[in-house]
């Protein structure tokens, strides 16, 4: 992985999350599908840290929730875009979590996330 002047931030279609069903719901204006206020996201803590899980392919995703998970009630969802993935980080962020778990090994802070994407935007 490169330095943070190489390092690209992961979205659309590239950065998926774990989640449980009903914590999804679904904006009818939209139609897009949002966290609820509970945020049941897939995740641990590493290292001191809340950390969130977040797979770079939908297949990793539905592994980790094969292994972890009862897919009845779990799900992958990627959000769409970098404007869906940014607001998808501060949702997390005022959840509490301050880091991802990414394909279940790198660990990296939310706020470096967000800073990527910051970034990637201004380009």
């Amino acid at each position: 992985m490169g330095g943070v002047g190489t390092e690209s931030a992961p979205y659309h279609n590239e950065a998926w999350f774990v989640v449980r069903r009903d914590a999804l719901v679904l904006d009818r204006q939209t139609g897009i599908a949002r966290l609820d206020d509970q945020s049941g996201i897939a995740s641990a803590v590493a290292r001191g840290a809340l950390s969130a899980f977040m797979f770079t392919t939908k297949q990793l995703a539905k592994d980790f929730i094969k292994r972890f998970y009862d897919r009845t009630f779990w799900t992958a969802i990627c959000p769409q875009g970098p404007d869906m993935y940014a607001d998808f980080l501060e949702h997390l962020r005022e959840q509490g979590y301050t880091h991802l778990i990414i394909d279940d090994q790198l660990h990296r802070s939310v706020r470096r996330a967000l800073r990527l994407m910051a970034r990637e935007r201004s380009r």
